[in-house]
């Protein structure tokens, strides 16, 4: 989780306007992840804290609460206590404990509760990482920040954790009729402009480029490797 963290942290740090959380930052709150879990009673302690964007129970709702009381405190750990205690608000406001939305989310927040859930729904569903990468990619812009998930998904993919199909980022001028999208092409206003396993033709391509031009595509294309 805290490698992909600083990946796609990396690779938003040109996107995300005021806002600039540390690596460090981001890579401790990684590393602390099940903190507020602490005085949970022991059956709770490998409980999800969310179930399909809502807090399974008051209990669980108040882990983001624990986190940050053990960690505002400690200095040099007020950025990290911010980052867990919003790590579970849902993009469109619907999350806790705040129910803030969107920016307001602090975008160590929106990165790591891509990473967990994705680690989370891994183990618990034992589906392979295309078909978990579904499941986020169905509630972006519900529980997720779209952009998060887009890169997220390109991680998987630069780092080698995804195996499951020989795959390369290539520039969208060099895209030829035949070339096999692997990873969803989404723009930065949230479009997705092309869905994995499309298969480009030319008259397709010119249209891409056309828009890419005012509405830029986020991280790279993606194309599968013969």
């Amino acid at each position: 989780i805290a490698q992909a963290a600083k990946w796609v942290l990396r690779e938003l740090s040109t996107e995300e306007a005021g806002e600039t959380p540390q690596v460090r930052d981001i890579e401790t709150a990684a590393k602390l992840l099940y903190v507020g879990r602490l005085f949970l009673p022991e059956k709770y302690m490998r409980d999800s804290v969310m179930i399909d964007g809502f807090v399974k129970n008051e209990t669980m709702g108040k882990v983001p609460i624990f986190a940050k009381r053990l960690l505002e405190g400690v200095k040099g750990f007020e950025n990290v206590a911010k980052i867990l205690y919003h790590i579970y608000e849902n993009y469109d406001g619907s999350g806790a404990p705040e129910k803030i939305q969107a920016w307001a989310i602090p975008i160590g927040s929106r990165i790591l509760r891509v990473a967990l859930d994705y680690e989370e729904l891994t183990i618990s569903t034992k589906k392979p990482s295309a078909k978990v990468m579904e499941m986020l990619d169905k509630e972006s812009k519900r529980l997720y920040d779209f952009r998060v998930v887009t890169l997220f998904d390109q991680y998987l993919a630069a780092s080698g954790a995804d195996r499951s199909v020989k795959e390369e980022p290539v520039p969208v001028e060099v895209l030829k009729p035949g070339h096999v999208i692997s990873r969803n092409v989404i723009t930065r206003s949230g479009t997705k402009l092309i869905s994995a396993g499309a298969v480009l033709k030319q008259e397709k391509i010119e249209k891409i480029q056309s828009i890419l031009a005012s509405d830029p595509v986020i991280g790279n294309v993606w194309i599968k490797v013969r």
